[in-house]
């Protein structure tokens, strides 16, 4: 009877670890089955694009939204009131510096202008002939003032009448007074020739305000 009992308590014992046997390699196989379709770690592939490689030039083109500015602006305007004859230039147009832009009527300056300058020439005449008679007088009243002196003398020593030299004194007075009136002539036409010569001047340069260049 002790050998049955201990043959089925041997028995029971390994039906139990085989139980636990079996239980065991079940789990460990389930566990397997769920680590397969867990989640793999790691960076996912990346999809690559093969193209056949060829020698040329790659072109891109971008659009954008701006305000052009310029770097440099001037405002141009006459000096002078006078008609527009000539545009060389539309709006846009690419210019040098000092390129002529506009033209304006300047008759009237060239006119004026031609005018001043025979001024100018006649003076320059009239002065010339002013100093060819001062000269002129200076040699004369050089004359008349040795004259004057030598008939003074005469006459104080009773040589000659007390009127003649009075008269060759007159005569010396005067011509020395034509000279001091020449001279103050010629200084008239030097100042008229001054003021003619500061006149062209404003008007040359109110003639070059009539064409209107560009500044850069």
């Amino acid at each position: 009877m002790n050998f049955f009992k201990t043959l089925l308590r041997t028995a029971i014992i390994l039906l139990l670890l085989a139980g636990i046997v079996v239980g065991g390699i079940f789990l460990v196989k389930l566990k397997r089955a769920r680590l397969d379709r867990a989640p793999r770690f790691g960076l996912l592939p990346t999809p690559v694009h093969a193209a056949t490689a060829r020698k040329g030039d790659i072109e891109e083109t971008r659009n954008y939204l701006a305000v052009v500015e310029p770097i440099r602006t001037a405002t141009l305007a006459a000096r002078v009131t006078a008609v527009v004859v000539q545009v060389f230039c539309d709006e846009s147009d690419p210019v040098k510096k000092d390129q002529v832009l506009v033209e304006l009527d300047s008759r009237e300056y060239r006119d004026n202008l031609a005018a001043v300058a025979a001024q100018i020439e006649q003076a320059k005449a009239d002065l010339a002939a002013n100093r060819a008679t001062v000269e002129a007088l200076k040699a004369s009243a050089d004359f008349w003032e040795r004259e004057a002196t030598r008939d003074k003398t005469l006459a104080a020593k009773g040589a000659i009448p007390e009127a003649q030299a009075e008269a060759t004194v007159e005569k010396a007075a005067e011509i020395k007074g034509k000279l001091e009136a020449a001279k103050q002539e010629g200084q008239g036409i030097s100042h008229r020739i001054e003021s003619l010569r500061r006149k062209h001047e404003e008007l040359t340069t109110l003639l070059s305000y009539c064409t209107i260049r560009s500044p850069f």
